[in-house]
């Protein structure tokens, strides 16, 4: 009966400890799945205001996203999150770290002004990765977009 008991104990440390391991690596699993998300959740967001903008503008550390839809809403950076917000109310915040952050007009950087490209250097689990977005204009709107930009130089 002595070894039975202490044969039983064995089996349910070790079943224990298998259910601590698996536990664990599923807690581990689903972080990870959570910042993967929220960083696609974030290209997508991105991609989606730059598609719907009828202009982009930058100022300081902040995009300015002026939709078709004559609503503004604003891109805040900060070194460990984006924020997105209308002028009311913060909408969404996303918890990654930006390293740091380019705007263009065609292919000069831009200090403040109106862009058509934006490139963000982001890093998910310690893995460096670059976004860039895009907006296409008319020529018509770039030479527009152009003279306001030299402008406010």
């Amino acid at each position: 009966m002595l070894v039975t008991l202490s044969l039983s104990t064995l089996v349910v440390s070790f079943a224990y400890m298998a259910y601590n391991y698996i536990f664990s690596s599923y807690v581990q699993y689903e972080k990870m799945n959570a910042e993967v998300s929220e960083f696609t959740n974030c290209n997508r967001q991105f991609q989606k205001l730059v598609n719907n903008a009828d202009q982009i503008e930058v100022k300081d550390r902040q995009v300015f996203f002026y939709l078709k839809n004559k609503e503004t809403l604003k891109v805040q950076f900060n070194d460990n999150a984006i924020i997105f917000h209308t002028d009311l109310v913060a909408i969404d915040t996303t918890n990654c770290t930006v390293k740091s952050f380019k705007f263009f007009l065609g292919t000069e950087p831009v200090i403040n002004g109106y862009i058509d490209k934006l490139t963000i250097e982001t890093e998910l689990n310690k893995i460096p990765y670059k976004l860039n977005f895009e907006k296409l204009y008319d020529a018509e709107k770039m030479i527009h977009l152009d003279s306001l930009n030299t402008f406010a130089k």
